[in-house]
């Protein structure tokens, strides 16, 4: 079974151009987001669209399946997060193959690993950087199988 971890300090994560790509594959749009405007220093709220992220690469950008228009006024609604891929999700595993570092985000250096099938397994992470664990069996480890999402 494939999967994908990090393997540097710092976390996992997509960048835009990752996230645009494994949304396409899963027939979604992806509009991205960023605060352009501050309640400290401007008095409100603002975010702007991104309609370019070839070479986007920065953490604080907010992605979501709907397009809210050019400005918005507060924080995008239903922002989509990398961190909530199931990490053997095949989509996940053509992205990081495809791209390469370029899937990586500033924080991230990802790799697909492969394990075998049928061991208990878990991603060990410390301070961003991760590792895989194996184990006969316990509730708080997964299952190695292959995702056909």
């Amino acid at each position: 079974m494939k999967l994908v971890i990090n393997s540097c300090y710092g976390g996992f994560g997509l960048s835009p151009k990752a996230l645009k790509r494994y949304l396409e594959l899963k027939g979604k749009q992806a509009y991205f987001y960023k605060q352009t405007k501050y309640n400290c220093s401007d008095n409100y709220v603002e975010f702007q669209r991104i309609d370019n992220v070839e070479n986007l690469n920065e953490l604080f950008i907010y992605c979501t399946t709907d397009d809210q228009g050019k400005v918005i006024n507060n924080f995008p609604d239903n922002t989509f997060s990398s961190r909530d891929i199931p990490r053997n999700d095949k989509h996940l595993i053509q992205v990081v193959e495809e791209l390469g570092a370029k899937a990586n985000n500033i924080c991230s250096k990802l790799k697909v690993v492969e394990i075998e099938n049928s061991r208990w397994y878990k991603i060990d992470e410390y301070d961003g950087y991760e590792s895989i664990e194996y184990r006969d069996i316990d509730d708080e480890w997964e299952l190695a199988e292959d995702n056909d999402e």
